[in-house]
């Protein structure tokens, strides 16, 4: 007998509302609702509440992402959350004892963060205008902490402005991991903010290196202010999806590159499931453990994963749901 489903909490509605809209682009409310298994004036609530954070945008009927590419840390952080977190793991592994190290802000910074400060390295400086990531390393004994002070801009915990500035240009960094919203052949790197952008291209004058941290999503895609051109990269980490058939124009707009690519293997957002039988049960189920699915056409539910979750043990997490549901005979992923 299927248990009944347990109803979502506001904030897991609206987690599951933006991994929606992630996928989709748009979404009508009436969907939405039948999707969440809550009425139409509370995904109007859910809508409105974040609409006030900037993360989506209300049009009739339905909701759409917004326009501005800069839609907050919470919301980047969950985008190929487990190729950032590769990412992270891949560009911890350049930084050596005794280094002066610049992290920029954002969510694959973060994901860096994470990693480098559970190696065993020794006399390592961190300097970042980001204080969530500073906050990472206050404290611990293998690593000094320098936070770059300025006005805080709000969506990405990132300091800028002229205090900023003027911090950064007294100083020099061994290695600089250098975060964007977008790169591209034509346009360079680039940001939605032009005193983010201004702070980027401070730190990469003062950096020896400059590694770009950025997902294979990030290619081809063009945002407001140019930080620099590529030649100001020195080394590109980034996850298998990078289109193999761009990466030797990208070498050759950048000099020097000795072995620019560094490739990682990352997952999409979301696993699709087959199911033989009717995935409406199965996905009443799965809410009951706390799984964040969605039901599509074709008896196929979408499963986004812990985000904690590896991906050599994704294999693990498939025959697990399958052990746990039974009779639902959950079958190979899509």
């Amino acid at each position: 007998m299927t248990p009944p489903p347990v109803p979502l909490l506001a904030r897991d509605r609206s987690q599951q509302i933006l991994v929606l809209l992630e996928a989709q682009g748009s979404l009508s409310n009436a969907l939405l609702a039948q999707t969440l298994g809550v009425s139409n004036m509370t995904v109007r609530r859910d809508l409105l509440d974040l609409e006030h954070q900037g993360l989506v945008r209300r049009v009739h009927g339905g909701v759409e992402l917004p326009s501005s590419p800069d839609r907050g840390f919470s919301l980047r952080s969950r985008q190929d959350r487990v190729a950032k977190q590769a990412i992270g793991r891949a560009a911890a592994l350049r930084v050596e004892s005794g280094e002066t190290v610049y992290l920029d802000a954002g969510s694959t910074a973060m994901e860096l963060a994470l990693s480098l400060k559970l190696r065993p390295l020794e006399r390592v400086r961190i300097v970042t205008h980001a204080i969530n990531i500073a906050a990472e390393f206050a404290g611990l004994p293998n690593f000094s902490l320098i936070q770059v002070g300025g006005e805080i801009f709000g969506q990405t915990f990132a300091a800028t402005g002229p205090l900023a500035l003027e911090t950064l240009s007294k100083l020099r960094f061994d290695r600089l991991f250098l975060a964007t919203q977008g790169f591209s052949l034509e346009a360079g790197l680039t940001d939605s903010n032009l005193l983010e952008a201004e702070v980027k291209q401070s730190v990469i004058r003062q950096a020896a290196e400059v590694i770009l941290i950025a997902d294979s999503s990030k290619w081809r895609r063009t945002s407001f202010a140019q930080v620099a051109p590529l030649s100001a990269v020195s080394r590109l980490i980034t996850d298998a999806g990078f289109p193999l058939g761009d990466r030797a124009a990208l070498e050759q707009m950048i000099p020097n590159h000795d072995g620019l690519f560094e490739g990682v293997r990352g997952l999409g957002l979301m696993l699709g499931i087959k199911m033989k039988t009717d995935s409406r049960a199965f996905v009443a189920y799965l809410r009951t453990r706390g799984i964040l699915t969605v039901a599509a056409a074709d008896n196929v539910v979408r499963v986004l994963p812990p985000l904690t979750i590896e991906e050599s043990h994704i294999r693990e997490f498939v025959d697990g749901l399958s052990a746990a549901a039974g009779d639902y005979q959950l079958p190979d992923a899509a």
